[in-house]
Parts: structure tokens; C-alpha cells; sequence
């Protein structure tokens, strides 16, 4: 998602509502850089698998809350790209 956020924001940048538009989804997908950062939607889904992968008992219902609200957070991203992208 973060490549085509990427090349939206390439194809839009010529309209200025757009390219801003564009810019604030990708910064709502990948993490900035920077000291203590906060963990956007990438990294969310990272810390979600290893907390997943790494767990020694069975998930617990709030790892399937964070996943719904993660899938969420990322289908409205998706609508509000294509959008920006006219597809």
C-alpha cells in the first residue's frame, strides 16, 4: 500500500489539493522518521503479527479487536486513495 500511495502522490503532484491529500494518507500508512516516532498503520500491523507469532498461549480477543480496527483504518485509507486516484 505504501508503493501506491507512493505513486499516487507521483501522478497527483502537479494539483496541489490532491498531492496534499495523497501526502496525508502516506503519513497516516508509513511511519515517520525521527526519535519515538508514533507506529503508523505498517508498523501497526508488524507489532500485531510479532505480538501474534511470539505469543506462547492462545491469541486473547484484544489481538482480534486491534486486527479489526487495523483493517478498518486501512480499508477507509484504500477508499479514500482511490478516490484521489480516480480508480
Amino acid at each position: 500500500m505504501g508503493n501506491r500511495l507512493r505513486e499516487a502522490r507521483q501522478k497527483v503532484k502537479d494539483d496541489p489539493t490532491a498531492s496534499l491529500k495523497a501526502q496525508a494518507l502516506l503519513d497516516r500508512v508509513v511511519t515517520a522518521g525521527g526519535i519515538y516516532p508514533q507506529p503508523m498503520l505498517i508498523d501497526q500491523f508488524s507489532n500485531l503479527s510479532r505480538m501474534i507469532n511470539q505469543a506462547d498461549q492462545k491469541i486473547g480477543r484484544s489481538a482480534f479487536e486491534f486486527y479489526d480496527d487495523l483493517m478498518k483504518e486501512m480499508n477507509s485509507i484504500r477508499g479514500e486513495l482511490d478516490r484521489i486516484s480516480g480508480k
